[in-house]
């Protein structure tokens, strides 16, 4: 009794290995004649991927009447995989949100009093990309 599998060797290369397997039922191993028989089948797991959330404001300093835009991007850490979705900003108390296209957005967060602003950004995931966070920030004058 035995299972074949293909895997790969430290080049890279396909390689046929057989090794023996026992199969056990309740009520003891399976007679390897005349014994029962079945099939074992494992679904498929995905994992998805992890990503980084990018926030660029328009300028990282300004004066309390400089609007500011966040430029924001998911970028998966997967290759071949878009990011897509909502993205939420939260600054000083007020809460934005985006909709990403091909992994990106702008999303414009206004005007604020002085002070350094920490912004965080969230990113909610999606069927292939799973949820993020990051952070940024600006800088106010008077």
């Amino acid at each position: 009794m035995g299972a074949t599998a293909v895997v790969h060797d430290d080049d890279n290369v396909e390689v046929m290995r057989s090794t023996p397997v026992e199969a056990w039922f309740p009520d003891g191993p399976a007679a390897p004649n005349g014994g029962p028989a079945g099939t074992a089948t494992s679904a498929a797991v995905f994992v998805k991927s992890a990503a980084l959330v990018i926030g660029v404001p328009n300028k990282l300093a300004g004066t309390t009447s400089t609007s500011f835009t966040l430029a924001v991007r998911v970028q998966p850490l997967a290759k071949n995989v878009t990011a897509e979705g909502t993205v939420t900003v939260k600054v000083d108390g007020k809460t934005f949100t985006g909709t990403l296209s091909n992994g990106k957005v702008s999303i414009p967060i206004g005007k604020f009093s002085p002070g350094t602003k920490k912004i965080t950004l969230s990113y909610g995931g999606s069927d292939t990309v799973a949820s993020a966070k990051g952070i940024s920030v600006i800088v106010v004058r008077r």
